[in-house]
């Protein structure tokens, strides 16, 4: 603990003019805003937040870049592992530090704007302004950092991870379309908080396996990364393959409730539609053959089209 506080101050140091830079941007709006006649504080906190957002972002960016990576390629890390600090110590002191940097410019560009011209800001941004600037910050720092580790190892394992990145995101498009095709949107979006917190946790991690496997090594260290991320994901994709299945594939003691029923005309199929236990706004939908008793599971949209969609279902399986 105690080193990694000591490289945080180190880097804090180094870059300390990065704060002057933004405290001079932070004078910026009022500037702007004498070119305006009317709502001038909303003017302000538009140009303040747009200031704050992208200085901070770019500087996360450009951190990830270089706090880690150019050390590799500059042959300047062996300085790092020459010293008894761990791999943990290094990545953890060196990423407060830069997202230390990255929020106090964003504070520092608006809190002038906050405090001048209040009105304008709470009109302009929302109370999770804060949240999405960590959010962003760090998204962009470590996708810097992981791009940036790839990238200068100058490896054929690139070509690898451009195809993993490709399936991933065919395999996430793929598990949200069920989804989204029935209506059931507020489970996409809890699948997608807990699939994106779940890959920003192990691109934080990723990095300590990546120090301690690689050392020294531009090619160790972008194996190691690699192999701790896709990984990864692979289990991230299987979890939420397996949970999308789950939501998809109800059985019918699951239902909570009734939104439709309807007949064949022969009466020998029955549709039933209506909500699920722990699945949202997911509505399953159902053939139950009423001889049998065999249950088809079918999808119908949560809408007020389902008892419609019902007969034709009932209707077409009663012909054939």
């Amino acid at each position: 603990m105690n080193a990694a506080i000591a490289i945080a101050s180190r880097e804090l140091r180094d870059r300390s003019r990065l704060f002057l830079i933004a405290a001079v941007m932070a004078v910026v709006p009022f500037l702007a805003a004498l070119t305006l006649r009317e709502q001038r504080q909303t003017g302000i906190a538009i140009v303040a937040g747009f200031l704050a957002v992208v200085y901070s972002g770019v500087l996360a960016l450009i951190l990830g870049i270089s706090t880690i990576g150019r050390e590799l390629s500059e042959k300047r890390a062996a300085f790092l592992f020459s010293t008894p600090v761990s791999p943990a110590s290094m990545w953890f002191g060196k990423t407060a530090a830069a997202l230390l940097i990255c929020l106090g410019a964003f504070a520092i560009i608006l809190l002038p704007t906050f405090l001048l011209a209040h009105e304008g800001s709470v009109d302009t941004w929302s109370s999770r302004g804060a949240l999405y600037a960590i959010v962003l910050c760090t998204a962009l720092f470590l996708g810097g950092h992981v791009a940036s580790t790839m990238f200068r190892s100058r490896s054929a394992r690139i070509a690898l991870d451009v195809a993993f990145l490709a399936m991933t995101l065919l395999a996430i498009a793929a598990l949200f379309r069920p989804l989204l095709r029935v209506g059931a949107g507020d489970v996409a979006l809890k699948l997608a908080i807990a699939m994106g917190s779940a890959l920003l946790a192990t691109l934080v991690l990723a990095p300590v396996w990546q120090l301690a496997r690689g050392r020294i090594d531009p090619n160790r260290n972008h194996a190691a990364l690699s192999t701790v991320i896709w990984s990864s994901v692979a289990v991230v994709l299987a979890v939420a393959a397996a949970y999308v299945l789950w939501v998809i594939s109800p059985p019918l003691s699951a239902l909570s409730g009734l939104h439709a029923l309807d007949q064949s005309s022969n009466g020998e199929w029955a549709f039933v539609s209506g909500p699920t236990h722990g699945r949202g706004s997911f509505v399953a939908s159902y053939l139950i053959n009423t001889k049998t008793g065999r249950t088809r599971t079918t999808c119908a949209a949560a809408d007020d089209g389902s008892a419609l969609l019902g007969r034709r279902a009932s209707r077409r399986v009663a012909g054939k």
